[in-house]
């Protein structure tokens, strides 16, 4: 699957390049998209895939998607980039304490654009792991997905009483007996 990924993303940069884009807005995300789905046959490679790429690669991106992290100005986009981790309830947790101690340090230095950065990429994994929920098969991973976008909606409502929250969650006998004692 790494492999599979780097091409897509070979491809995706070449095929920028020679259509000889210099940003990407809607018109152009559809077209690369396009493209990059005819040059890659069999691929899942979906729009924000595409975007996130682009936006990776450090390319001006003037999209705004609901799934990608594209719009964070810097530097607030390479203090945030990779902070996104909720593949498992303990990464969810640890994510949202770092976003959490990111939020404070913005707000202690009256960050305004900062913490809104910081809200923003909270919003992105809340989305993020909702559609994650709903694509999923297996019934315990769906509830996992489910489970952390609740926890993105509490931390969004409240990040200062999000913590005890969570210990109080993780105490819980529901969900001892839905994701055990290890969490």
């Amino acid at each position: 699957m790494p492999e599979a990924r780097s091409c897509a993303k070979e491809t995706i940069l070449r095929l920028f390049e020679e259509q000889k884009m210099t940003c990407l807005d809607d018109s152009s995300l559809s077209r690369l998209h396009a493209l990059a789905v005819s040059s890659l046959p069999g691929s899942r490679i979906s729009r924000s895939y595409v975007l996130r790429v682009i936006d990776n690669a450090g390319k001006p991106v003037k999209v705004r998607d609901p799934f990608s992290g594209a719009g964070l100005a810097e530097p607030y986009k390479s203090e945030l980039a990779k902070v996104l981790k909720f593949d498992t309830l303990e990464n969810a947790e640890e994510t949202l304490r770092i976003l959490s101690e990111k939020l404070a340090a913005y707000q202690s230095r009256s960050d305004r654009q900062g913490a809104s950065a910081v809200r923003a990429v909270a919003m992105l994994g809340k989305r993020r792991a909702a559609a994650s929920a709903r694509r999923v098969r297996d019934p315990l991973a769906r509830q996992r997905k489910t489970e952390i976008a609740e926890w993105f909606t509490l931390w969004l409502y409240d990040p200062g009483t999000f913590p005890d929250w969570l210990l109080l969650r993780k105490r819980s006998p529901e969900f001892r007996e839905r994701f055990g004692a290890t969490c």
